[in-house]
């Protein structure tokens, strides 16, 4: 995971193109995950890949985020989407 900032993590959000579009116009919604917000720090895929075709991009203040899982060198963090409010998202595009 790029970690410029130590207080900031660069984290990636998998999902499908028309949620994207909701998720870039109005920031993150409850959804589906009970209010919680899943990322990774693997914009390629890995096993992250099957939530969707379309990555979103975030740069997200540590303490909000918490490690859930891990698998190999890919881990993913939840956030509670009421903490994302005004947090910058971007469509991810692979350089």
């Amino acid at each position: 995971m790029s970690n410029l900032n130590p207080q900031q993590f660069d984290l990636y959000h998998r999902t499908h193109s028309q949620a994207a579009e909701s998720i870039l116009a109005k920031g993150f919604g409850r959804g589906r995950e009970q209010g919680r917000v899943y990322f990774t720090d693997n914009p390629e895929g890995g096993y992250s890949s099957a939530y969707g075709g379309t990555v979103l991009h975030a740069k997200v203040p540590a303490h909000l985020v918490e490690q859930d899982d891990e698998f190999g060198d890919e881990k993913h963090y939840t956030a509670n989407y009421k903490d994302l409010k005004g947090i910058e998202v971007k469509r991810w595009r692979k350089p």
